[in-house]
């Protein structure tokens, strides 16, 4: 099988299906499938024609594009579709030959426990099969001694924060809403759900900042690209005014300072740096919707207790001890405690709820195994777990199922157990 290459011609091409991605602007209504299957075959295709092992890497920075913007596009982004294109393209290419990546047990047994409860007690798989799809991706195209497709992720977010970035700056006036405070209202551009775009791009800016500290000797034109990720990726995502996000973020990049082996002047120059940036932004207003909505939180973390404490008390004074144990399903989870089939706007209470104690200690294992089982990256590992777990206490991108977030968790993963060229 051939290596992780690809030439200006296959750049070009891949780019131009970027542009294509990005024009479908129906909200409403998804392209007819006979244009999206074209569109997936158009993606794939010549990499199966290659044998390349970029796969993964090109899938997915196409899938969370899709799944992430305003309007999903043309690649396909439903679990089914995704599982049954990544287990052709495995009878195609076959797995890659050496020591593959393991995902954690604890994940396996929640995928299962997932397939289980929504076989008897919801309509459908829900998310499960997104999870299954990931798992199946990393123990077939993931080695765990392949530092090169570390940084092929890398990339591959930086490329997905910035595409959906300056997709934002250019079409977001079209979406712009007020948003009432207890201090003011303010106007604010938004997609379908600014807290989840936020965090997608948060994933973008934090393995940028991991390639900026970590490669030092990288060409002076990929690291211009990280830093203008790093930017412009940072003022979409002040405009979004995704609070969650921006604590989540704010505290993964102050461990990622603090462990990484980093001279004293150049931590210096980075702090300074970020002062700057932050004043030039307040001063050129771009903080303002941020700081209100920081200013006017009444201490209910935006209205999320109205639909935690009613659910906790639902769950444990109505359920009996076996749904404490395995949960309810996700269907009857989704109705318990309110009168509408309404999300949790946690992760972990989610997964409580849903699949009982025993999945939230399969959660709770998934998250801290990466940092357990990782020795030369254990730092910035942890960053990145911080910045996962803190994002998963306002919405639910692991229980539900979000693209960017298990592809997040594949990289961390792909950390946690590769000798990252043993500098870090």
């Amino acid at each position: 099988m051939k290596n992780f290459t690809i030439d200006r011609k296959a750049i070009a091409y891949y780019l131009i299906l970027l542009l294509v991605l990005v024009t479908w602007t129906d909200s409403k209504n998804l392209p007819p499938m006979s244009l999206r299957v074209i569109f997936m075959c158009a993606v794939i295709l010549p990499l199966l024609i290659k044998k390349s092992m970029l796969l993964p890497e090109v899938f997915f920075t196409f899938v969370v594009i899709s799944a992430s913007s305003y309007a999903v596009s043309y690649m396909p982004v439903d679990g089914l579709y995704v599982l049954i294109t990544i287990l052709f393209s495995i009878t195609v290419l076959g797995r890659r030959n050496g020591i593959h990546l393991k995902i954690p047990m604890c994940f396996k047994m929640l995928c299962l426990l997932s397939i289980f409860m929504d076989i008897f007690f919801s309509s459908d798989l829900a998310f499960a099969l997104n999870w299954l799809a990931i798992i199946v991706v990393a123990e077939s195209f993931f080695l765990v001694k392949d530092s090169q497709q570390l940084r092929l992720l890398a990339f591959s977010f930086a490329v997905i924060s910035l595409v959906l970035s300056l997709e934002f700056i250019f079409v977001g006036s079209r979406f712009i809403t007020d948003v009432n405070t207890l201090d003011g209202t303010l106007e604010r551009k938004g997609w379908t759900d600014p807290n989840y775009f936020g965090s997608i791009l948060g994933f973008g800016i934090f393995t940028s900042i991991v390639e900026l500290i970590t490669k030092k000797n990288d060409s002076k034109r990929i690291r211009y690209f990280y830093l203008l990720t790093v930017l412009v990726s940072l003022y979409t995502l002040f405009g979004t005014a995704s609070r969650g996000a921006v604590v989540a973020l704010i505290c993964s990049s102050l461990i990622l300072l603090f462990v990484c082996p980093l001279k004293k002047s150049y931590r210096l120059g980075v702090i300074l740096t970020s002062f700057l940036i932050l004043f030039v932004m307040f001063k050129l207003n771009m903080l303002d919707l941020l700081i209100l909505r920081f200013q006017s939180d009444a201490g209910d973390a935006g209205g999320r207790t109205e639909i935690w404490i009613p659910r906790m008390n639902a769950f444990f004074n109505e359920c009996s001890p076996i749904q404490w144990m395995f949960g309810l399903g996700t269907d009857a989870a989704m109705r318990l405690g309110t009168n509408q089939f309404i999300g949790f706007h946690n992760d972990y209470l989610s997964v409580l709820v849903k699949y009982g104690f025993v999945g939230l200690f399969c959660l709770l294992g998934l998250l801290l195994k990466p940092v357990l089982s990782s020795s030369i990256n254990k730092g910035i590992v942890a960053a990145g777990i911080v910045y996962m777990s803190l994002c998963m206490f306002s919405i639910e991108p692991f229980t539900g199922g979000q693209w960017g977030c298990l592809y997040f968790y594949l990289y961390i993963i792909l950390l946690s157990q590769v000798k990252y060229e043993k500098s870090v």
